[in-house]
């Protein structure tokens, strides 16, 4: 997200407190306040979520921009242009550029918040895509070594996929969810799985963050229909440069 938008919506919001300040006119002050009000919220909002999109990008986290953000970004760049040739409440109010920011500025919030945590559970993908414990545990053997493993990686999964649950608010938090991933492909490696030995390979190749195509024998392909496991992998172009 530019930050030149909420920069833009919050310069527009102050020189309308500045104006109501010295406005000598009681209608023209009045008037301005209705009108700051109008983008109080909204300026708040697109600042909190600015702050949350430059955390991801710090992250090297791919974002997506909504093509309302730009909409909102050409209206209140219009508004502000027009306002700052004629610095009054009437100027705002005349036809429906006023309206159609503020209404552009409420779909633009929901778009971006969707954006920003679409993009955070997709990262979740690239950080670990190992089976969820219960999945695991019908292939295991029945020994206490993968009793405890399992355990292990239960607890660590659940954590792992709450930090997904909610957008961070500090690099911190980022850091933590990739020390969890990290941390569940070392328990994966402690798993002795009861297949054969095929089976056993392209799990432990998908528990370590993801199995070649080459991985695909005749005995995985089996073992994936015999358990209706066709529609529990998805295939996932890696970047080779």
């Amino acid at each position: 997200m530019s930050l030149a938008l909420p920069t833009r919506v919050a310069e527009l919001r102050d020189k309308l407190e500045r104006l109501q300040a010295l406005s000598s006119k009681q209608a023209e002050a009045s008037e301005l306040a209705g009108l700051r009000a109008d983008l109080a919220a909204p300026a708040q909002s697109l600042a909190s979520l600015s702050a949350r999109r430059r955390l991801l990008d710090q992250a090297s986290v791919p974002v997506s921009s909504p093509d309302s953000l730009d909409r909102l970004r050409r209206k209140a760049g219009t508004v502000r242009e027009k306002f700052k040739a004629d610095k009054t409440a009437n100027t705002l109010k005349k036809g429906q550029a006023w309206r159609l920011m503020v209404d552009e500025a409420a779909v633009a919030i929901v778009d971006v918040d969707k954006a920003l945590h679409n993009a955070w559970r997709d990262y979740r993908a690239t950080l670990f895509s190992g089976e969820a414990p219960g999945k695991i545990r019908i292939v295991l053997a029945g020994t206490k070594e993968n009793t405890d493993a399992l355990e292990a990686y239960r607890v660590t999964h659940e954590k792992f996929m709450q930090h997904f649950q909610s957008l961070p608010t500090e690099p911190a938090a980022i850091e933590r969810a990739r020390a969890l991933a990290a941390e569940l492909v070392r328990i994966a490696e402690r798993f002795d799985y009861d297949v054969n030995p095929d089976v056993k390979a392209f799990l432990a190749a998908v528990q370590a963050g993801g199995a070649p195509l080459a991985m695909l024998t005749d005995d995985v392909l089996g073992w994936l229909k015999d358990g209706n496991g066709m529609n529990g992998y998805r295939i996932r172009a890696v970047d080779t440069q």
